[in-house]
């Protein structure tokens, strides 16, 4: 079995989207297949420090073969077009 761990803000888990909905889980699930567990405690609104933290914590109660961090950049003073412009997927 593969433990994935995704760790983010509302771009690693939309609001009102439950884990198992998450597009990101569903594309997972299709390339890699059923024998996955994805841990997710991606939380809307969460500042970097903390979402990097949670990911520590995650990461030191149990082992994972993969670590993904999502995170929102939105720069000061500027307007918003486009989230895809200031969201990166690492």
């Amino acid at each position: 079995m593969k433990r994935i761990l995704i760790s983010g803000d509302s771009l690693s888990l939309p609001s009102g989207v439950k884990p198992e909905e998450f597009y990101l889980t569903q594309f997972l699930n299709e390339c890699i297949g059923k024998d996955l567990e994805i841990v997710n405690p991606s939380k809307n609104g969460l500042p970097n420090d903390r979402i990097f933290s949670n990911a520590i914590f995650e990461i030191s109660k149990q082992q994972f073969d993969v670590v993904i961090i999502g995170v929102s950049y939105f720069p000061k003073y500027k307007f918003i077009k486009d989230i895809n412009e200031n969201s990166i997927l690492v």
